[in-house]
């Protein structure tokens, strides 16, 4: 006898939900959830960027999804600029839309040049914090590139000397030539200066060494902090690698917070800066001198609060500064698989809250503002800044006459996953009225109750589910797809390239949403009819991206017998039909039950076909297989081996 295999479901801990007047703010993001589905609005004030936010979660769970809604909304609502960096290039493209938005992508651009250090203020100062900064990346960047105490005493002197010439153009180039010059005075330092110059080669190539190659086209970054600035560092990290970008992001950081100093203490949101990938930045690894001790990109960024300056740092896994996340007063964290005791620790979780933290779906995550403690949102899918002009907070349905004093509200929720509408049984009229905080962007979207009833009718499914009061309701679910939806008008974007493996992965999920659920050899069949190019190694590496981010789902199946495998050869020369185990099942998203019951019927049914039975003989009604005077009922739940027989009897 094989056992079937268990079947389980995440159960949803408790998590509080704070009152609709500490969430319903200014920024609009997302919902509340309660009981896994929208609530109330969420919101941010713009004050609550000055003490910071931390964004934090896997590869594809919408952090930068997160990030442009903010910054969307941040700029239709306010005045306030801000500068984003882009690492991996084209996230934020959409953001050009913005009325005064401005994208640099050096080294293509040859509007972006800079000075390597800052020659206002105190020069000592500007070598010190400079110096500081170099010395950290070179560390990261390989332990035997660290500076012995000759270096870091020749590096600092070349820096002074250079901010300190008038005629000095503060390019990169200038500063080897700083420290040519210093070494040639004590030719004792001829060793030290070359072993120097190895490690800061990577300032004069390219491609920092256009960047940084200063002069009179330098940049001037007082100006660019009151425009909204995009930089593109993806070609950067192309052609100098990573190292080059770090090396770049940390000085741009450096002179954007340097012109916030200088504005001293002041009240209220002045600038917001975004650091994508902010362990480039403000990673754990740099070494300390002690645990007390804090490095130069954390105490550039502790320094801001006062000055008016927002900070928001993105990772993809909690391995930046743990300065910085305790000192950020917004905590937003999507799905970790690998990391939750970190996100468990940083939001105050309990340990039911941390294994949910592992399994979050897509737009789903955990947050504390300010003023409430840890609760559970789902995000507001961006669709462009016209879009985000006119979003809908929530939609009133009305049930009932709208005169007789009895109306029973419920929500449209526009989720990335569904819309839903709840509608109580007491009548089918539906009456939809706009909240009276209406924007003027709303004219002319169609939200008449005509268009919605023939939604209704004509694109829903419906379900019937138990209240707890013993009434029934319908639960009304829009399919994910909605371009056939009334839109708002929106300026045409910029086209954004989507390598391939995003193109298939893209196609296999709007299969699955059509067909409900694929078969391990039907879904690597899918993959390759999709893209014929696809080895067997990168349709396998695909699958595993897509369910550990959660984009599909796979449940084992071990027992099921699927297709035919390709014809192989006896010793005896002739050709024979293989069969397949087919040991998994994949679905969207919360539907594995489902995928896995679908599995066992039709595993049962082959077995009637091979044991001869006629079709006549058996017929299928929703979850149960009648044959003969015998009812087979499929029930996708976990059933340990050793309940099967309480199990059994009991049914």
């Amino acid at each position: 006898m094989e056992l079937l295999p268990e079947i389980s479901a995440e159960v949803s801990p408790e998590m509080p939900i704070p009152p609709k007047s500490e969430t319903d703010n200014e920024l609009f993001i997302g919902w509340t959830v309660y009981r896994g589905r929208p609530l109330n609005p969420v919101g941010l004030r713009p004050e609550w960027l000055r003490e910071h936010m931390a964004v934090l979660g896997a590869t594809g769970t919408g952090k930068t999804n997160l990030v442009k809604q903010l910054i969307a909304q941040l700029s239709l609502k306010t005045d306030v600029p801000w500068w984003i960096f882009d690492v991996k290039g084209s996230e934020y493209s959409e953001l050009a839309e913005i009325e005064g938005t401005v994208i640099f992508k050096p080294p293509e651009d040859k509007r972006f040049v800079m000075t390597i250090v800052d020659r206002k203020g105190n020069s000592k100062t500007q070598a010190h914090t400079t110096f500081a900064i170099l010395r950290e990346l070179l560390h990261t960047r390989d332990a035997s590139a660290d500076l012995s105490p000759a270096m870091e005493r020749l590096l600092r002197e070349a820096l002074e000397e250079m901010i300190g010439d008038p005629n000095s153009d503060g390019s990169a180039n200038a500063l080897i030539r700083a420290v040519k010059r210093l070494s040639q005075e004590n030719k004792s330092l001829t060793l030290t200066r070359d072993a120097l110059l190895n490690r800061l080669e990577i300032l004069t190539r390219e491609p920092l060494g256009t960047i940084l190659s200063g002069g009179p086209r330098a940049i001037s970054f007082k100006n660019l902090l009151n425009r909204r600035v995009i930089l593109d560092l993806s070609q950067v990290s192309r052609q100098g690698g990573m190292d080059a970008a770090r090396i770049l992001y940390n000085l741009v950081v450096k002179r954007i917070f340097d012109e916030a100093m200088r504005r001293g203490i002041t009240e209220g949101l002045h600038h917001v800066v975004v650091l994508e990938e902010a362990s480039n930045l403000v990673p754990e690894s740099y070494s300390r001198a002690s645990a007390a001790d804090v490095t130069t990109g954390e105490s550039m960024v502790m320094l801001q609060r006062a000055t008016g300056q927002g900070v928001i740092v993105i990772s993809t896994r909690p391995n930046i500064s743990s300065n910085i996340l305790a000192n950020t007063g917004t905590k937003v964290v999507f799905r970790l698989p690998y990391d939750s005791a970190v996100g468990g620790r940083f939001l105050s979780l309990n340990p039911d809250q941390e294994r949910y933290l592992r399994t979050l779906r897509t737009a789903r995550a955990l947050m504390s503002t300010p003023v409430s403690s840890t609760f559970e949102i789902v995000t507001a899918p961006f669709r462009g800044v016209q879009s985000t002009a006119g979003h809908m907070r929530d939609i009133v349905v009305s049930v009932g006459d709208a005169d007789d004093g009895r109306e029973s509200r419920r929500k449209v929720i526009d989720s990335s996953d569904t819309m839903t509408i709840l509608c109580e049984h007491e009548r089918t009229d539906v009456h939809v009225r706009q909240p009276k905080q209406e924007s003027t962007a709303m004219a002319g979207l169609d939200i008449s109750a005509s268009a919605l009833e023939a939604e209704l009718t004509d694109s829903a499914t419906r379900c019937e589910c138990s209240t707890p009061v013993g009434g029934s309701v319908d639960v009304v679910e829009y399919p994910r797809n909605l371009d056939h939806l009334p839109q708002l008008a929106t300026s045409s974007t910029k086209e954004v390239y989507v390598d391939r493996k995003t193109r298939v992965a893209k196609q296999l999920v709007e299969k699955l949403t059509r067909v409900g659920f694929l078969t391990e050899t039907q879904i690597e069949d899918t993959l390759c009819s999709l893209d014929p190019d696809l080895c067997q190694a990168e349709v396998t590496e695909l699958l595993q991206e897509l369910v550990s981010l959660g984009s599909i789902e796979r449940e084992a199946v071990g027992f099921f017998r699927g297709a035919e495998s390709e014809q192989t050869t006896k010793q005896d020369g002739t050709m024979q039909h293989g069969r397949r185990r087919e040991g998994f099942v994949y679905t969207l998203p919360g539907h594995g039950g489902e995928g896995v019951k679908q599995i066992i019927m039709r595993f049962i049914i082959e077995g009637f076909e091979r044991a001869g039975l006629n079709k006549s003989e058996y017929r299928l009604e929703g979850s149960e297989i009648h044959v003969r005077n015998i009812v087979i009922v499929v029930i996708p739940e976990t059933i340990r081996a050793s309940e099967l027989a309480a199990t059994a009897s009991r049914i």
